[in-house]
């Protein structure tokens, strides 16, 4: 409650100062950086307490396969099966909690792209990650094309709007270089997790802003934060196809405070407060909510191994979902993954809406 009661006052302070004085002003940043930091931790710590009840629920030796519950009411076209000649991936880390030295040996890399060959040992996480999903008996992935994009990593709008300039100048080398070493154009596939997201959609003003003009052949979206400033780019024609996969638990997706971003200048608290988990419906959009065991994901789940190993196979199913529009006015798709060692089972069915 001491807490509580001391972030409720800066608060109050940081809505009576002025924004033209700049000692007020070195204040009010002050005092807004430890509000977020306070929110910040304070959610982290509830989420850690949240999972522990959940599994309580489930006994551990119930079911001895890998269960994946996934749910999607946007409309697809089903997928050629064809090889994919020519398309680079590249991965992209979300927020760093903490410094950049530690987050980049952990799951952010080096700043800027590099192929996933260039990683050492020390890189587990992202070498897995680029490991893993080639290995998958699929034609999406190619170890050879495979990059990763190593950003700052700060909450900040402004930032992730200016890293995103900064991977458009790197993306249109990249494309330059691969054209001139093979003599083809290639696609740009981007996989992203939490802000990552956010980063990529930003893509959407630096392309305007270019002379150059890119567009990206598929955006894959893991967690990422729906907010209103780069909601909407997601309609942008710079995406072909966007995937959103998100789980019901996991609420450091949400937690981010959109509320506060425009503080400073408003003074007043935006609605809504928190970030959400679903983007606006839309042709080029597949939306899909996920669950393993009967549990939904939590936030670092998304990039661990075993999720990964399975990325391939829910990106094909869902590509190979077929337009029923009039099923779909009262139900959405359920697809269940079964997956043992190195068997995987699909089943799908329909079911009615549940949001």
């Amino acid at each position: 409650m001491t807490l509580l009661r001391k972030t409720s006052k800066r608060l109050v302070l940081v809505m009576t100062l002025d924004v033209k004085n700049p000692y007020q002003k070195k204040i009010m940043n002050h005092y807004l950086k430890r509000i977020k930091n306070t929110i910040f931790i304070a959610l982290v710590a509830f989420l850690y307490l949240l999972p522990s009840c959940s599994h309580k629920k489930t006994p551990k030796k119930a079911n001895p396969h890998t269960y994946i519950h996934l749910e999607s009411n946007q409309p697809s076209i089903k997928a050629n099966n064809s090889k994919e000649k020519h398309v680079l991936t590249i991965w992209i880390h979300g927020t760093t909690l903490f410094s950049r030295k530690l987050s980049g040996i952990f799951h952010a890399g080096k700043i800027g792209i590099h192929p996933a060959s260039s990683y050492k040992k020390s890189h587990r996480i992202l070498r897995k990650i680029s490991q893993y999903l080639p290995q998958e008996k699929t034609s999406r992935f190619v170890y050879e094309n495979f990059y990763f994009f190593g950003w700052h990593g700060k909450l900040s709008v402004q930032r992730r709007t200016k890293t995103a300039e900064n991977l458009l100048r790197n993306i249109i080398q990249l494309i330059k270089s691969y054209k001139t070493k093979h003599g083809a154009t290639p696609k740009i596939r981007i996989i992203t997790h939490r802000h990552g997201g956010n980063v990529a959609l930003s893509l959407a003003k630096a392309n305007k802003n270019s002379k150059e003009k890119i567009t990206i052949y598929e955006l894959i979206l893991l967690a990422c934060p729906v907010q209103k400033k780069t909601a909407h780019l997601t309609k942008d024609p710079i995406f072909e196809n966007i995937y959103s996969l998100y789980s019901g638990i996991d609420m450091l997706q949400v937690i981010d405070p959109q509320g506060l971003q425009d503080i400073k200048k408003t003074r007043k608290i935006k609605k809504p407060f928190f970030s959400k988990r679903l983007f606006p419906q839309q042709k080029n959009l597949k939306q899909a909510k996920v669950k393993i065991n009967g549990r939904g994901l939590l936030h670092i789940e998304f990039i661990t191994s075993r999720f990964v190993k399975m990325l391939p196979h829910i990106l094909e199913e869902i590509d190979a979902w077929t337009v029923e529009s009039q099923i779909l006015e009262k139900k959405s798709r359920l697809l269940r993954i079964y997956k043992k060692r190195n068997k995987v089972r699909l089943e799908r069915r329909m079911v009615k809406k549940k949001w």
